[in-house]
C-alpha cells in the first residue's frame, strides 16, 4: 500500500521555507537597518566578487544558479550604480569579466553590517549553539538545493 499522506515534517519544511522567503524580502523593505541596502540578488553577486575576485558572467550565473540573461541584467544594474566594472579576461579577450569597484565593496560592507545588526537583533535570544545549528542546517539545505539543480541540469 502506498502512503498517500505527505510526510508531516516535509510539509512543515515547505511551509516554513515559503514563509522565510516572504518574511526575508519583507524585512528588507520594512526594517530601518536594511532600508536602502543592496537587494538580495545584488548582495549575492557582490559577496561572490568580494570573496573570490573577478568572474565571468557565465561563472557568476552558474555559481548563483541563474541563467546568463538574468545575471547580465543584474551586472548591468550593478554597473550602472558604479558597484562593478566589466573588463576583458586576460586569458581570452573574447570573454568579459566582472569585478567589484571600491564603491561597490563599500556598499557591500554597509549591507553586511546592516544585515548583521538585523539578524543579531532577530536572534538575540537564541543561544550561540542554536544560531550555529541554524547556520549549519541552512547551509545544508542550500547545498541540497544546489545538488538537486545540478542533477536536473544534467538530465
Amino acid at each position: 500500500m502506498l502512503d498517500t499522506e505527505p510526510d508531516a515534517a516535509l510539509a512543515e519544511v515547505e511551509t516554513q521555507v515559503a514563509l522565510l522567503l516572504r518574511r526575508a524580502d519583507g524585512a528588507r523593505r520594512r526594517s530601518p537597518d536594511l532600508e536602502g541596502t543592496l537587494e538580495r540578488s545584488h548582495y549575492l553577486v557582490m559577496r561572490r566578487l568580494a570573496e573570490r575576485g573577478s568572474a565571468s558572467i557565465s561563472a557568476l550565473a552558474d555559481e548563483l544558479g541563474l541563467d546568463a540573461s538574468t545575471m547580465t541584467r543584474q551586472v548591468l544594474a550593478l554597473q550602472a550604480d558604479g558597484h562593478v566594472e566589466r573588463g576583458v579576461d586576460a586569458h581570452d579577450a573574447r570573454r568579459a569579466v566582472v569585478s567589484a569597484t571600491e564603491a561597490g565593496l563599500a556598499v557591500l560592507d554597509t549591507a553586511r553590517q546592516a544585515r548583521s545588526r538585523f539578524y543579531g537583533r532577530v536572534l538575540a535570544d537564541w543561544t550561540a549553539t542554536d544560531r550555529e545549528r541554524l547556520a549549519s542546517l541552512l547551509r545544508r539545505l542550500n547545498e541540497a538545493l544546489d545538488a538537486d539543480a545540478r542533477r536536473r541540469d544534467t538530465r
